[in-house]
């Protein structure tokens, strides 16, 4: 039997903004919801892309426009009434009857949260009937990372003149001390970006109204333990708060990224979950799965892949691995001794002879990379105002943490001309998401894959399909430790059984 799927979609435009004479006000005394729900119809459409390496996922939205009922009971087309930063909710799922005890607005789970970017009408007669749609673009809550800025020399117009060596820290409300990743990261979102969400609420009610519209805040998820942030060799205090967190947080070993999750919007900041190839971890981080309705790590079969293109290739071959830690040059010069590394004894190999990055087979390849991060021995401290004895042992521990950055480097890429990159079109399921792994079976044999970028088209009536860009893909590695007949355990129904 043939299952069949009613997928459903729900979208959802809370207003914020309303235009009175041509000036943006905040919206008050009026319904300000819109559901586009109903208007996607044969010509409609939503499409959504979130990738883990970039901050900010997409929406796009295609609907008919069409009058709507404004202030004060004025009649205007969706094109004059939605404005850019009105906040957006998308909904959707293939077999809604999975989320009916979940207790769900419109009964299915989130896909994106975000805002409005752009409102864009095109009308047309070229069929010869009159043709007019309205596209609604915009980004999730990654827009309000990329926006939100740190400006001490913007103090200065409220007499708060910053006279510090650590304007950044100082603008946070922090001591010039080494601290945690985690509190640095979790700082910014309390004091920089959720204070910018919360001047963005409303605050009128109009009767009738149940109340203001909620502009979710942001929640954090902070797992990268045993690291710590210095307060010197900052960037100049006149940055966006992206560019410090592209700077500070070790994105070379971390992930940072804001995941949609049903409690709302989370800034996920955490070491990479990457796997070996035994399925092994190497950093210590809980595993994510994207789960199947029953809570288990979710098995595509392959009857849902509607196409695929996987490769594997030499481009990301490292086996020479080097690390350095210029924020500490300016506390410790001597620390440039690490630079002239020598075999001693214990010291692992700066060189990794392992079979999959062999220097005889690939040549020798360098991967070179920065740590703008100290270990937790940082933590409440400047070594910069110590004395000579506690500075000295604080080197010993930056160069023990450089060591333990470069072999972690050197785990994370030892493998990468065996596993698998590439992307696969599926059947539209809402349950795969960045960041997580997933199984895919194609006949005997059973991969895994990170899905690193996700990509959903939803078209009423006509289709809901998912792209999912994919990464450390084990197909390959599966297929070799087959005794015999690969070809054959990949294709149990076909022309050969």
């Amino acid at each position: 039997m043939v299952r069949a799927y009613s997928p459903r979609v729900s979208v959802v435009v809370r207003k914020r903004v309303e235009r009175r004479n041509g000036v943006s006000t905040r919206i008050s005394g009026r319904t300000r919801i819109i559901d586009l729900t109903p208007l996607l119809g044969d010509v409609g459409g939503v499409q959504t892309h979130k990738d883990m390496h970039e901050m900010s996922g997409t929406f796009s939205i295609t609907i008919p426009d069409q009058p709507e009922r404004g202030s004060g009971g004025i009649v205007d087309s969706l094109y004059g009434l939605i404005e850019p930063m009105d906040y957006v909710e998308i909904r959707f799922a293939r077999s809604p009857e999975e989320y009916a005890t979940a207790n769900l607005p419109d009964g299915l789970p989130i896909v994106m949260r975000g805002f409005v970017n752009s409102v864009r009408r095109a009308e047309s007669l070229a069929s010869g009937t009159p043709a007019r749609t309205l596209t609604i673009e915009g980004h999730d809550y990654g827009k309000i990372v990329q926006i939100a800025n740190l400006l001490p020399l913007a103090s200065y117009a409220t007499n708060q003149d910053y006279q510090s060596s650590f304007p950044i820290f100082t603008e946070l409300g922090l001591n010039p001390v080494g601290l945690s990743a985690n509190k640095f990261v979790g700082t910014l979102v309390d004091r920089v970006m959720n204070p910018f969400l919360l001047m963005m609420r409303e605050v009128a009610i109009a009767p009738g109204d149940t109340g203001p519209v909620q502009v979710p805040l942001i929640s954090s998820d902070l797992r990268v333990f045993g690291a710590a942030v210095a307060p010197y060799g900052a960037l100049p205090p006149e940055f966006r708060v992206l560019d410090y967190l592209d700077q500070w947080c070790d994105l070379d070993w971390n992930e940072l990224f804001m995941d949609d999750r049903a409690a709302g919007p989370t800034l996920v900041y955490r070491p990479k979950p990457y796997l070996r190839l035994d399925g092994q971890k190497i950093q210590d981080v809980e595993t994510p799965f994207a789960l199947n309705a029953d809570n288990r790590p979710l098995v595509l079969a392959d009857v849902d892949v509607i196409s695929s293109r996987l490769e594997r290739s030499d481009h990301d071959v490292a086996n020479f691995f080097w690390v350095k830690a210029p924020r500490a040059f300016l506390v410790e010069s001597r620390t440039l001794t690490y630079n002239t590394y020598s075999a001693s004894a214990g010291s692992p190999p700066l060189q990794d002879p392992d079979p999959n990055c062999d220097p005889a087979i690939y040549g020798l390849r360098p991967l070179q990379r920065e740590t703008q991060q100290a270990s937790a021995a940082l933590i409440g401290r400047n070594p910069a105002d110590e004395t000579e004895t506690p500075r000295l042992d604080f080197e010993t521990e930056l160069n023990a943490w450089m060591t333990r950055r470069r072999m972690t480097l050197a785990d994370l890429n030892r493998d990468n001309a065996v596993f698998e990159s590439g992307s696969l079109s599926i059947k539209g399921n809402e349950r795969i998401r960045p960041g997580n792994f997933f199984d895919l079976t194609r006949g005997d044999l059973r991969a895994r894959y990170y899905a690193h970028a996700v990509s959903h088209s939803f078209q009423p009536f006509r289709s809901f399909t998912t792209t999912v860009q994919v990464e450390r893909g084990t197909g390959f590695y599966e297929r070799t430790r087959l005794q015999s007949g690969p070809a054959f355990a990949e294709n149990p129904r076909g022309v050969y059984r």
